[in-house]
């Protein structure tokens, strides 16, 4: 339902030199392009993120695993999950495994009205590094397909450590938030500006950014 009007906004290559830039589904063998890109005013944003975040905790960092995303890498994620839960859940019918694949992998759209969200150049996944270099602990791995994996998920526990898994995603959204990003809900890492599920989460009616891809 939420209609695009695209800006035009060029797509970007994020510098590793001023990056902090692991792109996962090419070293994973998905992608055969190293290089990970962008919409500019996301570029943007991401540096002011980076900055807010330094303020708060210093020496700490943005790292970057995947940003603008092809049809084709999208298909290959979507039909890996599908198979997955195809063997975990052999009674369950097509409809039923798509609609679950859905929540962690967005179908690959060849539809420039509803595209995938990465394919649009707005979406980013990415998490906190300290000021060791570590990843900071979010309470699961990146695309690990679980329900540990929702943001709030941990919200009311009183375990020690899931609380702290919890202060550090609420921290984490603090800080893409200051730049204007939208968590998805069902993704600790996975963050939007211009998209579709960016306009309709702001109550906005058109979105800026449609596939930079398909025509």
């Amino acid at each position: 339902t939420i209609l695009i009007e695209e800006c035009g906004e060029e797509m970007e290559v994020l510098d590793e030199k001023e990056f902090l830039i692991e792109p996962m589904y090419f070293n994973l063998g998905y992608s055969l392009d190293k290089e990970m890109r962008a919409r500019k005013t996301v570029i943007e944003k991401l540096r002011e993120a980076e900055k807010y975040l330094q303020s708060l905790r210093p020496g700490w960092r943005l790292k970057i695993w995947d940003a603008f995303r092809t049809a084709k890498v999208q298909k290959i994620l979507f039909d890996n999950y599908y198979e997955i839960l195809k063997k975990e859940h052999l009674d369950w019918t097509h409809e039923q495994l798509c609609e679950a694949d859905d929540i962690f992998v967005s179908p690959p759209s060849h539809d420039p009205k509803s595209p995938s969200p990465h394919n649009t150049g707005g979406a980013v996944d990415l998490t906190l590094v300290d000021e060791n270099g570590k990843e900071v602990e979010m309470g699961s791995k990146f695309d690990e397909f679980h329900e540990k994996s929702f943001t709030d998920f941990h919200k009311d526990s009183v375990k020690p450590a899931e609380k702290k898994f919890h202060e550090n995603r609420q921290l984490f959204i603090k800080v893409m938030d200051h730049a204007c990003f939208i968590n998805y809900y069902g993704e600790w890492w996975h963050f939007s500006y211009g998209d579709q599920f960016y306009t309709y989460m702001k109550g906005e009616k058109l979105a800026r950014y449609g596939s930079v891809e398909l025509e």
